[in-house]
């Protein structure tokens, strides 16, 4: 049966198209047509022209219309590769954290070694498991001689930023351990695994300087992270953990700093978590949150009213997940300065839950 247009002329075959003048305005009838050539509809009953008032009343695309749906398209390609852009800056920026080396220091003011606070210290480049290395500080400290605590950074940050903490924190052991974490500072390695592999730095620190030394883990923000995944894995080896502004979540975390630099949080929450997952596998499994019931030995938790990056529900959630927890706030502390804001109240925190804690072993003697 031959089908034809409303005009009288032969249905075009499948596959053809209009060009030219006959073709550039359709007909309704023509685009009814077309439509049923493309979508394999039964058009027999609308063969001849006797049968052209049954077709619906098909309006034709305007021309305004096809503009509308190109602006939409290069719009939604343009968003994609915007978000996708953003997506791999971010990641990168996240694997590879700001290096404050030493010339960020002098730049800053900031003190440049233990020696300008008057402390006594020796400088120590450390291979670590992975033939990668990272350099740090063993600094004297004026507490037990047989006690010794390692002191980790936060995210992006460096050993030099450690050394406003010393002046408290030398008081609590004969020996202060200040290194570059993983990635950080003059640190080797090139990629930052929040605390799937920093945590066992923390052990090759702990065999080369501890030795039977009873070893208390301070870190900040990242840091605590690594000392608490740390403890939690290997509890035998240390006393006690001071976690200074811990997060619970790494993905919430990263979630409110976006939302803090005025970045949805999505889709580029979703891009960082499945990036984490292909490469490092379940790396949620080193959040504090799951990592602090596994501890046994003693938890601190010090944290700011108003630290912006962890949540005070969530540092105060932390520090009840383990049955020898304590949780302190700092009034108007943020996040990273909460030793400044009330110092002698964080000195008192950390001189009363280390004096709770057992005597460290005697150093041996022959």
């Amino acid at each position: 049966m031959q089908v034809f247009w409303q005009s009288g002329r032969p249905l075009p075959k499948r596959g053809a198209y209009w060009i030219g003048n006959s073709w550039n305005n359709p007909t309704p009838a023509m685009t009814f047509h077309a439509l049923c050539l493309l979508t394999n509809t039964d058009v027999s009953r609308y063969a001849g022209p006797r049968h052209a008032s049954k077709i619906p009343p098909i309006h034709p695309v305007t021309q305004g219309h096809q503009a509308m749906s190109g602006l939409l398209i290069l719009f939604a390609v343009a968003a994609t590769i915007l978000s996708v852009t953003v997506a791999v800056a971010l990641l990168y920026q996240l694997r590879h954290p700001p290096r404050k080396t030493l010339a960020f220091a002098l730049a800053h003011e900031w003190p440049t070694s233990p020696g300008d606070l008057d402390m006594a210290y020796e400088e120590h480049v450390l291979t670590l498991h992975d033939q990668t290395q990272t350099t740090l500080w063993t600094v004297q400290g004026t507490g037990d001689p047989n006690s010794t605590m390692i002191a980790l950074h936060g995210y992006g940050e460096s050993r030099f930023r450690t050394l406003s903490y010393l002046p408290i924190l030398a008081k609590y052991a004969g020996q202060i351990i200040v290194p570059d974490v993983r990635a950080h500072g003059d640190a080797t390695s090139k990629l930052s695994t929040f605390a799937s592999m920093e945590h066992k730095d923390v052990f090759d620190i702990a065999d080369r300087f501890c030795g039977d030394k009873q070893i208390v883990l301070w870190g900040h923000s990242f840091g605590a992270a690594v000392c608490i995944a740390a403890a939690a894995v290997e509890p035998h080896r240390f006393s006690a953990v001071i976690a200074d502004g811990p997060y619970a979540r790494l993905l919430k975390c990263i979630i409110r700093t976006l939302q803090s630099r005025r970045y949805p949080a999505y889709p580029f929450a979703w891009l960082v978590d499945w990036h984490f997952r292909f490469w490092q596998g379940d790396y949620r499994q080193y959040d504090p949150i799951y990592m602090i019931p596994q501890l046994t030995c003693p938890l601190l938790v010090i944290h700011g009213d108003k630290d912006p990056v962890a949540p005070i529900e969530e540092a105060r959630q932390l520090a009840k997940l383990t049955a020898n927890g304590q949780f302190i706030d700092i009034y108007d502390g943020g996040h990273g300065n909460i030793h400044l804001v009330e110092p002698d109240r964080y000195d008192a925190v950390i001189n009363d839950f280390l004096s709770d804690l057992p005597n460290p072993p005697q150093a041996d003697t022959i």
